[in-house]
Formats: C-alpha cells, structure tokens, sequence
C-alpha cells in the first residue's frame, strides 16, 4: 500500500508492505538418486524439509525539488524472518538420526538516507554535484540447528548479531565541453560489529573503507560515446565470520575458523561505447575487469568459514534494443565473464577427492537472453523470451562441470479496460531439464559406504508450467 501527497516541489511518499510464504519444495537432490530411480525429477529424499518467510516494512520519503536542486530524504524499518529446514547430504554425518538442519534469521533492519544534487555554472562549464550519507542498523537473531524431522536434536550456532553502517559520499559530474565530460566521487563506509554467541566466540569488531570512482565520457559523434571507467568497491563479509575463531561445532574435523575481514576490497576497469546510429536502435559494447582482494565465505549450512584466494574476472557485455515499429520491441543481450583465483593453488577436499585448480565454483561463463514484444496492438500484447545460461565448474579443476541451459517462456495478454487485464504465461515452453543450480560434494544414501559418496546435486528447473493471472488496476 502506498499513499503519495503533494506535487511540484514538494513530495511526500508512505508505503507499507506484508508478504509471508510457507511450504515444502524440492531442495537440490543428488544427481544419483534420480538417476538410480530411487525418487524423480521432482522428488526428495526428506519429505520434512520446510521453507517458511515473512517480511514486514514501513517507509516513508520526501523529495523538495527547486529549480536548480534535488533535496531527497527516505527511511524504512523491515522486520523480516526466515526459517528453513534443509537436508544435503541425507544419513552422511549422522546415520541413525539423519542430516536435517535448521537455519533460521530474525531481524529488524532500519535505514535513513538523504542526498542533496544541485546544478552550478563553473568557468562557463555546468556542473553537477551530489552529496549523501547513509545509515543503517541490523538487529539479526540468526541460528543453526541439528534437526530430524523440524524437531531440534542440537543447536549448533545461536546468535545475536547487531551490525550498525554509515556512509557518506560526494560526486562532482563537469560538462568540459560539448563532447567531453567527466564523473568522479568518493565514498567513505564505516561498519560496527557485535556478536553476542551463545554457542561459539563473541565479541566485537569494526572496520573502514574509502573508495573512489572516476569515468570519463567523449561524445557523442554521430550519436555515438566512449567511456572509461575505474573504481573501488567492497564486499562484506558474514559478520560471524569476522569475529568466530572457534572450531564448527557441525564438523570438528574441519578445525578452526580463520576470522575473516569484515570489509573485502574489490577494483574494477571498464571501457566501452554507446551508440544510437542505427535509427530506432541502442546499443552498448563493455569491455571489464574486476579484481576482489579475497573470495572468503561464510558457509551457513556448516557455521565455518571457507577460506578463499584473491581472484579477477574479465569479460565483455554486448546489449542491444531495438525498436523497429511502434509495435514491436527486440532486445538482445550477451555476457562473457572468465572468473580465476589467483595465487597459489591451494588443496580443496571433496571427500575422498583432493584437487587443485583456478576456477571459481558457480562462475557461470556466459549468459545471454534475446526478448521479442508485441505491444500497443489495441487490447492485445504478448511476448516471447529465450534465455541462455552457460556452463560454469563445480570444482576448482574444472574437472566436474555444470552443462549449459536454454529455457523458453512466453506471454500474452488481453487488456479488458483500464482496470482489468488477463495474463496467460508458459514457463519452460520447451519442458527443459535443466538444473536452475548444480554443486559437487559428498553425501551418503542408506546402504552407500560410510565415507559417502561424491556427487552432482542440483535443483531442477520448473516443469512446463501454465500460469493464468487477472489483475486489476484502481
């Protein structure tokens, strides 16, 4: 529900929002089973695994707009709680009771940001400049329990985590000339940790971090730019992982937990070229970089930390739209990304199987998708969707690998008035079998050898699916 007052200069937006969702699906199942015949595609080795969400918020913004200025201020409070029960690896680390697990997060996040841009004339060139800050505060309770069918057998992990962030950043964009203009700011983040555990270490951390950013435009010739761009970043880390040093009371043959950095740098480079030559067609070519200080993870099915090397992924994006008629919209977009760690190669563990390698797990290497619209045909519209996912490894040799994928989906509609207007969508129009996720580990079936065994286990993508929607509009 949103309700909007004022116009012009003035603006005042509040919103409210509810969603809570609870059921049983089909978790990723060992690629075996299915094969073996002892469940199907769709099937599930522990009928009692459970999925529940709620999500609750409030938010509230103004925006005073001035000639030559753009005062925006928002703030929202989320209360949100999530409750899973999963089971990966079945009867591997406890065979009589079984390998269920429960994970749980409950928290209320708060946020306040402002911005103020304003428009100045300096040495005869236009000016652009932005100033902002951002503050946030998460209280989470977040668990990891040993569980057989929702019933709790142990708790593993029970925290209380409270992460509190500030922000401020600045941004100057100057017209040098006609055809030339440039785009440079910083940005200054804070971040205060506290963990208060019941299970494993507590205590507090904190971190910093500035990062600049600069892009350069030329342009446009015949309705075409260049630009450069260059930058820092960060990813964060689990704030568990940057204060827990103990051993995973999950596997305590892993040993103990290196504590991570809060804050991980990352850079990246990109150059590329804008052009609209072509009438009624836009399109970009990106040519990038991007290198992260540290690929550390926080594995919440185990509560330990995955220790990983620094690592760089290079690629080019080619996006295309265009509008040929009124009536018909065609897109076409195109990925490729080569993701490596680097540094020395260090063993990775899969049971039994020890390898060594640069590829990053999960890196997919190329996607793309290619979308065709029929739209302002009076009451009737519809569409049509490819869409492509590569293949990417599944261990850092690369020598288990998920294929690639291509789904079809499809859409079209009927607009009754203003208020009233029918959907009929096909989803998976060509009843792929896909895998929507693959990972590689070990896991053991009733009967399998105690040390279990090393697999695929993937998620399927939905069946051919029908889906009919009426929505109205007031």
């Amino acid at each position: 529900m949103r309700y909007t007052i004022g116009e012009g200069q003035d603006k005042v937006t509040f919103a409210g929002m509810a969603y809570t969702s609870q059921g049983v699906a089909t978790n990723q199942i060992a690629e075996r089973a299915v094969t073996e015949g002892i469940i199907p595609l769709f099937g599930t080795l522990d009928p009692s695994d459970f999925t529940f969400t709620r999500r609750y918020s409030l938010s509230g913004a103004w925006q005073h707009t001035t000639e030559n200025s753009v005062t925006k201020v928002n703030l929202y409070s989320i209360d949100k709680t999530m409750e899973l029960f999963n089971d990966f690896t079945y009867v591997l680390d406890d065979p009589l009771h079984g390998d269920q697990f429960e994970q749980y997060d409950k928290r209320i996040s708060s946020a306040f940001n402002a911005s103020h841009t304003w428009t100045v004339t300096w040495g005869g060139h236009e000016m652009e400049n932005q100033v902002g800050t951002q503050l946030q505060t998460d209280n989470i309770y977040v668990g990891l329990n040993h569980t057989e069918e929702r019933q709790v057998l142990t708790v593993w992990r029970y925290d209380h985590v409270v992460e509190t962030s500030e922000a401020a950043y600045i941004q100057n964009v100057l017209h040098w000339g006609e055809k030339v203009r440039t785009e440079a700011g910083i940005r200054a983040d804070f971040l205060q940790i506290s963990d208060n555990s019941v299970t494993a270490n507590s205590g507090r951390t904190e971190a910093s971090m500035a990062n600049p950013k600069a892009n350069l435009i030329l342009g446009p010739w015949a309705k075409t730019e260049f630009y450069l761009n260059t930058g820092e970043g960060f990813h964060s880390n689990d704030a568990r992982s940057a204060i827990d040093h103990s051993v995973p009371v999950s596997d305590p043959q892993a040993g103990p937990n290196q504590a991570a950095e809060p804050l991980v740098r990352s850079k990246g480079y990109e150059a590329g070229v804008r052009t609209a030559i072509i009438p009624g067609l836009e399109s970009s070519l990106t040519f990038f970089r991007l290198h992260f200080d540290s690929e550390l993870q926080w594995d919440g099915d185990k509560g330990e930390t995955s220790p990983g090397r620094p690592s760089q992924r290079t690629g080019v994006e080619f996006t295309n739209f265009y509008l040929p008629t009124p009536w018909l919209t065609i897109d076409v977009d195109y990925a490729y990304t080569k993701a490596r760690s680097e540094g020395a190669e260090v063993p990775v563990v899969y049971g039994p199987l020890t390898v060594y390698g640069n590829y990053i797990p999960g890196a997919v290497q190329g996607v793309g998708s290619l979308g065709v619209s029929l739209h302002d045909l009076g009451p009737y519209f519809g569409s049509v969707r490819v869409r492509y996912l590569g293949g990417y490894p599944l261990i850092e040799d690369n020598s288990q690998h998920e294929r690639a994928s291509t789904l079809l989906e499809g859409q079209t509609g009927y607009k009754f008035s203003k208020h009233l207007t029918m959907v009929l969508e096909g989803l998976n129009l060509l009843n792929s079998k896909a895998a929507d996720v693959a990972y590689y580990y070990t896991s053991r079936l009733p009967g399998e050898p105690l040390q279990g065994v090393n697999d695929v286990h993937f998620k399927p993508v939905e069946p051919l699916t029908a889906r009919l929607s009426l929505i109205y509009y007031f």
